[in-house]
């Protein structure tokens, strides 16, 4: 429709298949089949070379294709290890093999079609010799010793994924190939069942895709892993014959297509995660999160310019997979949720919760991100130990550090427009200092973050005194902000400061909260507190005339705290934002509150007093959803926006729902997933 986003995924894949034949070339030819590289890239550099050859002449295809049978069949490849995870234990570190199986499969589903780029002698080596993953019996757990560990979620989706396509292949064998039905006769003499119609694989893969849009994913946001995952997601909504595990698979891409609008701006986001515990001090903004790459190709946004992207996939493999994975397999964004990428919506408020954080009750969220179209605040999440089975990080062993499943936690920090602020590392965009990995700066409302951070002897970067923001080094006096940055100004509470950042469309308000003086040396003095406040240029005429109105609001008031009052009880911190909304913030740091205690309405304003509890819905639902709540259970993933379509615009129910309406298209995305064993996925754009 007229309406409708581009989808990038035709250019981009031809874009990312000459990157690939670049890479190829450097390297004089294709990686070569051992255990040193896992066979991890031959099956993506082969993808890339046959995708290449699809439109070629007939003589040409078919002496590509025999340049692979000869790799694979004259080269007689076999497994370089065992599938399922590899635990760095002598005797136990051979595993991961399907993560190379993962490409394999692309391969075989892209090309299964066209024999003169897949000949018959190299699909049946690639199932027979080198795949060898069949039947209905799952590879639920590993061994270590004597005991049995369940499978990291990857592994299970990369595995079964695998196992229920090949069955199709061989079951199916819609070349009628002699070699493949002799091989299945011989495994269904063994009592192999092969037909997934009559097997229990379908139901433990529909169990668990359920399970994971009721709990939200184990391994959410996983630097490293969860592009594996991606993958095999893919792999299933591309191949699968069966619509149920088709429907089912697509559901869950588009739960993590469109949790990443939302935690993104230009395919960069900074949010916290699980696993992948050896990387918790990396600050490099994109390098580990290859899954980003996953989704910039289709939407064509990218972090910094697409001529630097371009030399980053040709230097970093992962993401250069995951971009061709991305635009050589079936799933696209849907319309709905491409445009909420490609055409940030005003104001938004997004949370993300987690059953496998916290207690499990899903009562605080593990992600808060505010956006608009110039900026995004994101807050960071609570540090926690997994209650669960952990294992200590390879690098680190049993020092202080994360272990593999605790949520490594990030910096609060404001993202502003990628392209233009051109950040790559932490440094280069604002946030909160201190152990990113220990944070819990989880107090975010509407535009303003307020967060805490350790006191520290160390100079900070933007004066003598402790601020808890850290601005970026290429902010410098010198090119923004002028002298209402190198002034502070004092109010009752807060010292104040004041970044011009006009180029990117905003203003930018810093806060200070002043120590409290007590007799006591409570602990919560030990950190500073401080708020972040973003203000588009289009609702001020300058920086000056924001600082006058931030420190009227902000003035001394003849509010006086009352003991007798417990919502005023204390010494109260009360920061009165742009809009004229009251915030009270908690000064004290005690590792879980989440800093705002309540929200008080502005002067002239009707309602009197706004719990904490009532953040999470400030806003009032479309009615779009007003059928779909109140949940049994609280959200999984809920977003609201401002604007001409206030209200409610994303809400995964935690019960197996996921709804998206765009409300600038008017475009709707739906994913039913209450009954585990038929899930229904919908799509309708704005011309529908």
């Amino acid at each position: 429709s007229g309406n409708a986003s581009q989808n990038f995924s035709v250019k981009s894949k031809g874009e990312m298949i000459s990157i690939w034949k670049k890479q190829i070339a450097r390297n004089h030819g294709v990686h070569a089949w051992n255990s040193d590289n896992d066979a991890l890239f031959v099956f993506q550099e082969w993808i890339a070379l046959l995708s290449d050859a699809e439109n070629k002449s007939d003589s040409e295809k078919r002496r590509i294709g025999l340049e692979f049978q000869k790799y694979v069949v004259d080269g007689n490849i076999r497994p370089t290890s065992k599938i399922g995870t590899s635990f760095p234990i002598p005797g136990y570190s051979s595993g991961d093999f399907d993560m190379s199986l993962l490409g394999c499969i692309s391969l075989i589903g892209l090309f299964e079609k066209d024999p003169l780029l897949l000949t018959d002698k190299t699909l049946v080596h690639l199932i027979k010799n080198v795949v060898q993953v069949w039947g209905q019996k799952p590879k639920s757990h590993f061994d270590v010793f004597f005991f049995a560990f369940r499978e990291s979620e990857n592994h299970l989706f990369m595995s079964e994924s695998t196992r229920f396509l090949t069955n199709q292949m061989i079951w199916e064998n819609t070349r009628n190939l002699s070699a493949l039905t002799v091989l299945r006769d011989s495994l269904v003499n063994e009592g192999i069942v092969l037909n997934n119609a009559q097997g229990s694989l379908k139901e433990v893969l529909l169990k668990e895709m359920h399970r994971t849009l009721c709990k939200g994913f184990f391994e959410f946001n996983a630097l490293i892993y969860q592009r594996f995952t991606l993958n095999a997601l893919n792999n299933l909504y591309s191949f699968a014959h069966d619509s149920s595990i088709q429907n089912g698979s697509g559901g869950l891409l588009d739960y993590l297509s469109v949790t990443f609008a939302f935690q993104s701006y230009g395919s960069l986001r900074y949010g916290p995660y699980r696993r992948s515990s050896e990387v918790f001090q990396e600050s490099n903004l994109i390098r580990n999160d290859a899954a980003c790459s996953f989704f910039s190709v289709q939407s064509g946004v990218y972090p910094w310019d697409k001529k630097s992207m371009q030399a980053f996939y040709e230097d970093h493999i992962t993401h250069s997979s995951m971009a061709l994975f991305s635009t050589v397999l079936k799933y696209r964004i849907p319309d709905p949720i491409l445009d909420y990428m490609q055409n940030r919506p005003e104001q938004y408020q997004a949370e993300i919760y987690s059953a496998y954080s916290g207690n499990g009750d899903r009562k605080i969220a593990t992600e808060r991100y505010s956006g608009g179209k110039n900026y995004l605040l994101t807050a960071g999440g609570h540090y926690e130990k997994y209650a669960g089975l952990n294992f200590p990080t390879f690098k680190f062993g049993l020092k202080k550090s994360p272990w593999v499943y605790d949520v490594i936690t990030r910096s609060s920090s404001l993202i502003l427009n990628p392209t233009t602020e051109n950040p790559k590392q932490l440094e280069d965009i604002l946030h909160f200092r201190g152990p990113q990995w220990q944070s819990n700066n989880m107090a975010l409302y509407a535009n303003v973050l307020y967060g805490y951070a350790e006191k520290t002897r160390a100079k900070p970067f933007i004066s003598d005194d402790n601020w808890p923001q850290v601005l970026p080094v290429k902010w410098t006096e010198t090119q923004y902000g002028g002298n209402l940055y190198a002034t502070t100004f004092a109010t009752e509470k807060f010292d104040f400061r004041f970044i011009d950042r006009s180029k990117s469309g905003v203003y930018i308000v810093l806060s200070r909260l002043h120590p409290e003086k007590t007799f006591f040396h409570w602990s919560f003095q030990n950190f500073d507190r401080g708020t972040i406040e973003v203000i588009d240029t289009s609702r001020i005429r300058s920086i000056a005339a924001l600082k006058d109105s931030v420190l009227a609001l902000n003035s001394p008031s003849s509010e006086r705290p009352n003991f007798f009052n417990k919502s005023n009880r204390g010494n109260r911190y009360i920061y009165v934002n742009f809009s004229g909304e009251r915030i009270q913030l908690n000064p004290r740091y005690d590792g879980k509150n989440d800093g705002i205690i309540a929200l008080e309405a502005g002067k002239g304003k009707s309602n009197d007093l706004v719990k904490n509890e009532a953040v999470a819905g400030f806003f009032n639902p479309s009615d779009f959803f007003k059928t779909f709540l109140p949940t049994k259970t609280s959200p999984l993933f809920i977003v609201k926006s401002e604007g001409q379509w206030k209200g409610q615009i994303a809400l995964a129910d935690g019960e197996g729902e996921l709804k998206i309406f765009n409300s600038r298209t008017g475009g709707t995305v739906s994913v039913d997933f209450r009954n585990w064993w038929n899930p229904q996925r919908l799509v309708l754009d704005s011309g529908n």
